[in-house]
């Protein structure tokens, strides 16, 4: 089913039902400036029911419990509503019995838009509409870039970047009940406001809904997925009841799916503002320029761990700009000896800019206001936006240091054309996440098709088997009557059921095993199904 999320996303009438939190949500709202209806719902407010209401709601936050939520969901969806949030947590994520609890609120909301539950909402920063019940660090901008996450505090932490990038949207997913990144994600590629689209995946769910909407989707889309070690596939499973799997095979799907990917929350929003500021870039190849041969050192180094490559300069005639001891290379070291000369240093940069490199960077870091003069950083900074004016080439100017790139010179560089980088290791990886890859076929992945589901140890090792790798000699007991009241060599024995992820938290492996009906009569009540299998004692770690 395809939903219209037009009012959800954009509301002219909001209705807001619950206590304390839904005050904070009237106060953001009102804070960014939000100009429709705002209606109250509780035993204390204006209207007591949604029959109360003037007409129906445009977009809705609840934040009432869990129970409540379905009833106030069903009546909502009766009403005619544009769509809902659902704040309350204690659904999928929390087990079967809120697994239970999770149907039902999707089936009490229908056809009508519904996002969560057990996430914070959405903030439009493109029409100032904040229905979101903590706080956030963006403001209002006529375009920017959606963030799509599912979990709501990273959300928060990314709104509080103060690196100049411009945000339309932050959308918190939560359980993705019915709303998930497929559909956020067709959602704000209709808006043409939206210049890029940042992810933080915590699971994929609908894996070919997500490749089929990356594949359709025009915006250039970044994300950092999560899942790269076991502790954190576990802490994604408990959190959002989403399934994070191998991280190997999630970055071959994303490469797959065109989408850049990122392993740090800094490289994802130099990234994204490489992104907003002119979209992807073509190939990995970049002219540095900066006045320190440590400065050229580094770019070098850090340049080559991301696979950058740094074209030759010498048919560019730079050196008629430069003092005669100046050498031309790439990274290119121009020295002091035209510092604060903007004369001199503008012809350099415009030559350097013209190069066969995809984008130059110039690397500056700021000075603190009360260190000294910065006339010379001023006629540096001057003279690279004229370089970018007089070319029309892309640029970027990287501080080696995050702290070493203010906002408002973050703002001003965006304003002039040029992108901002804070950091040199940030920046160059979210420069190179910005060569995007490209989108693999959608038909490959149409067959074999179902739905997605945790193997048991099993059943994994036996596709692992199919496949030609060496598992250990086992079988499934699905009863006592199965096994032998003593066996020659120790055994393995684990309980087995697909909700066991980890087994041995919960006392389901036994080791050694010499009595398997004594040991299985224990495992049976964690599960009836046993896997019995020879233990294995001098595999190579």
């Amino acid at each position: 089913m395809r939903f219209n999320l037009n009012r959800l996303l954009n509301p002219k009438s909001v209705a807001l039902i619950g206590g304390a939190w839904t005050q904070n949500v009237k106060f953001q709202l009102e804070r960014l400036g939000f100009t429709g209806k705002i209606w109250h719902l509780n035993p204390r407010a204006e209207f007591q029911s949604i029959s109360d209401l003037p007409h129906a709601p445009d977009a809705a936050f609840i934040a009432v419990n869990r129970h409540a939520a379905i009833e106030v969901t069903q009546a909502l969806a009766a009403r005619g509503a544009g769509g809902a949030i659902c704040f309350a947590s204690g659904f999928e994520e929390a087990g079967e019995e809120g697994a239970d609890l999770q149907a039902q609120l999707l089936a009490a909301a229908g056809s009508m838009p519904l996002l969560g539950p057990n996430c914070y909402g959405i903030v439009n920063y493109l029409d100032a509409v904040a229905l979101w019940p903590d706080v956030h660090g963006g403001q209002q901008t006529p375009t920017g870039v959606g963030l799509i996450t599912q979990s709501s505090n990273i959300l928060i932490n990314m709104s509080m970047q103060q690196r100049g990038l411009p945000l339309a949207y932050l959308i918190a997913a939560g359980n993705g009940a019915q709303l998930g990144l497929p559909e956020l994600i067709e959602a704000l590629d209709a808006d043409p406001r939206v210049t890029a689209i940042g992810l933080h995946i915590e699971g994929f769910g609908d894996a070919l809904a997500f490749h089929r909407a990356c594949q359709n989707c025009t915006k250039p889309i970044l994300a950092l997925k999560t899942g790269e070690t076991q502790v954190a596939q576990a802490l994604t499973i408990s959190h959002t009841a989403s399934l994070s799997g191998s991280d190997d095979v999630a970055s071959a799907f994303l490469a797959r799916c065109g989408v850049g990917r990122l392993f740090s929350l800094d490289g994802l929003i130099e990234g994204l503002k490489v992104l907003h500021q002119g979209g992807p870039l073509a190939t990995k190849t970049l002219a540095s320029v900066s006045c320190s041969g440590g400065e050229a050192s580094l770019m070098a180094d850090f340049g080559a761990r991301f696979g950058f490559q740094f074209p030759s300069l010498a048919n560019l005639d730079i050196a008629e700009t430069l003092n005669p001891l100046v050498q031309v290379s790439n990274p290119f070291d121009y020295h002091t000896f035209d510092w604060g000369d903007y004369e001199a240093l503008t012809p350099a940069f415009t030559r350097v800019m013209n190069g066969p490199q995809d984008l130059t960077v110039f690397v500056l870091d700021w000075p603190r206001q009360e260190s000294g003069d910065t006339a010379g950083f001023e006629i540096a900074l001057t003279a690279m936006i004229a370089a970018k004016e007089r070319t029309g080439r892309r640029a970027a100017v990287l501080a080696s240091y995050p702290e070493n790139m203010p906002e408002p010179l973050a703002r001003r560089l965006l304003n002039a054309g040029l992108i901002p980088l804070n950091g040199l290791q940030a920046g160059l990886e979210g420069l190179s996440a910005a060569v995007l890859p490209l989108k693999g076929d959608y038909a490959a992945l149409q067959q074999p098709r179902g739905p997605a589901r945790t193997l048991t140890e099993f059943e994994g090792k036996q596709d692992l088997n199919a496949w030609g790798l060496t598992v250990p000699k086992g079988r499934l007991v699905i009863s006592a009557d199965d096994l032998p009241e003593h066996v020659p060599e120790p055994l393995v024995m684990k309980a087995m059921a697909q909700d066991l992820v980890h087994k041995s938290d919960v006392g389901g492996v036994r080791l050694n095993v010499q009595t398997p009906r004594a040991t299985y009569g224990q495992l049976a009540a964690l599960s009836p199904h046993v896997l019995m299998e020879e233990m294995v004692s001098d595999a190579v770690v």
